[in-house]
């Protein structure tokens, strides 16, 4: 079990440092729990679509790419990525 609890802190910390370095600022706790509280993990009824978190709305980043960083910022780890293989494919999807 400790094994698991590592790659799914693993996951938060590769979002944090990708954040950084989209943003230029750390992500906080208020972020993760922003996020939660938010449900934006879950595409809305009406379409595909996600919301954009207020944390994003000030830079240029695609839908697909806000909705990978919170797929690795969600303060559950039962909503992040199950691993850095899912992480890969997403963002190589973005390229397509």
């Amino acid at each position: 079990e400790a094994k698991e609890d590592y790659k799914e802190s693993d996951i938060y910390s590769l979002g944090a440092v990708i954040f950084k370095m989209l943003l230029g600022k750390a992500p906080t706790a208020e972020i993760s729990q922003y996020i939660a509280d938010h449900k934006l993990h879950e595409a809305s009824p009406d379409s595909n679509v996600y919301e954009v978190p207020y944390f994003f709305k000030d830079y240029i980043l695609s839908n697909d790419m806000c909705q990978i960083m919170v797929k690795l910022l969600h303060k559950n780890p039962d909503h992040r990525f199950k691993d850095l293989t899912a992480v890969r494919k997403e963002m190589a999807d973005l390229k397509t």
